[in-house]
């Protein structure tokens, strides 16, 4: 069962400290330009499930090592205690 990625995201954003500012984001699955295709919701489950549950962290190429360490270890943690 997949965790709920609203809670992840709570959990990151508390437990984030500056300077680091990285955030997660929440990708969905664009079926926009399939539906005008004919397709429709449920065609394509694995994609669709994808994009309910994955995350994605952005990160710039300014950071540094340990602060990547940092969103890592943070990450981790929140995962951790999110059910």
């Amino acid at each position: 069962m997949p965790r709920d990625r609203s809670s992840i995201h709570a959990a990151f954003r508390e437990r984030c400290q500056a300077p680091v500012k990285e955030d997660i984001q929440k990708p969905q699955a664009r079926l926009g330009d399939l539906v005008r295709l004919g397709f429709k919701e449920g065609d394509f489950p694995v994609t669709e499930f994808a994009g309910r549950t994955s995350i994605a962290i952005r990160f710039h190429n300014l950071l540094t090592a340990e602060e990547i360490d940092y969103v890592a270890d943070v990450l981790e943690r929140a995962l951790g205690e999110v059910q």
